[in-house]
């Protein structure tokens, strides 16, 4: 209890946050604030998210979330038009996020034109509805697709099956609010030969299915795990873009760019290949391919 409680004030007394742009449906760049909140650990244990390492392992006090909202915006201090809370858990579990604080949380967010949380496709529900009718803006809600491959996706220990997500999505929908779709790139059990092609139709399945975006996350191995995991190259992640954008043309298909640094990749055409994938994502256009005589995965 001694950690959560130290954990808890160090994300008051110094919340985390970044600022990104992000790319809407009719190509124009907006200023998006992400604030990284701390609170209880997700319920669920899927096999290849680290994400709970950093929460704490009771739950999350009242009033804790505000005042890390509170303070991350106060922080910032930077116009924005669309705030994510991403809380590494479920927005709409009682654990994470106590119901008592969610009319303040909406009135913190008010300025914003668009709110995302992050939750599991089985925690869409009422709740889902009740906040985004006390918003000034829309609500957005990220969820976990992750994969459609038909073996790998019941290994990954969601506790979700493709019919959770549809229902989700249309539960969404029709209260009025979006959706955005978390696709891994490199997902456990997706044979490594096929997995460009599962990223593809996993892709194409969120945009079917009314995911305003898709975000492509390239798998991060998790340390200890029996599980055996291998993080996509440079290359795998940019032509699992250039085939998301082409299979998804109604939907905003970006990669996060927080990990490419890492990804291995020819020492000569890396920088290039991450400057093409940063041009796609805010573009959403597919410039020409690079040819590299030393990559053998060059064009």
């Amino acid at each position: 209890m001694t950690r959560d409680k130290h954990r808890l004030e160090a994300a008051v007394a110094a919340p985390r946050w970044a600022v990104d742009s992000e790319r809407e449906i009719d190509g124009m760049l907006r200023p998006t604030l992400t604030l990284f909140l701390i609170g209880a650990k997700c319920p669920f244990h899927c096999i290849y998210c680290d994400l709970g390492d950093a929460m704490i392992d009771g739950t999350t006090p009242p009033g804790s979330l505000p005042e890390q909202i509170r303070r991350g915006i106060a922080t910032a201090d930077t116009p924005c038009a669309t705030v994510k809370l991403y809380n590494a858990s479920n927005f709409f579990e009682k654990r994470a996020v106590p119901i008592a604080d969610d009319l303040a949380i909406a009135e913190l967010v008010s300025d914003f034109e668009r709110v995302v949380v992050e939750c599991h496709p089985r925690l869409i529900g009422e709740r889902m509805e009740r906040f985004a009718d006390s918003l000034s803006g829309t609500l957005e809600v990220a969820m976990g697709l992750e994969t459609i491959h038909p073996d790998a996706l019941p290994q990954l220990q969601k506790s979700m099956s493709l019919d959770d997500y549809d229902r989700a999505a249309e539960r969404i929908e029709m209260h009025g609010c979006s959706h955005r779709a978390f696709v891994l790139i490199g997902a456990p059990f997706v044979p490594p030969a096929s997995s460009l092609e599962w990223t593809i139709k996993t892709a194409r399945y969120a945009a079917e299915r009314g995911a305003r975006l898709i975000s492509l996350i390239p798998l991060r191995p998790r340390a200890g795990s029996t599980v055996a995991m291998q993080a996509p190259s440079l290359t795998e992640v940019e032509r699992s873009l250039e085939g998301a954008l082409q299979a998804a043309p109604d939907s905003i298909v970006q990669v996060d760019p927080w990990d490419l640094a890492v990804l291995s990749a020819c020492p000569n055409c890396r920088a290039a290949r991450q400057h093409r994938i940063v041009q796609m994502n805010l573009s959403g256009f597919i410039p020409a391919p690079i040819a590299c005589p030393d990559c053998v995965a060059s064009g």
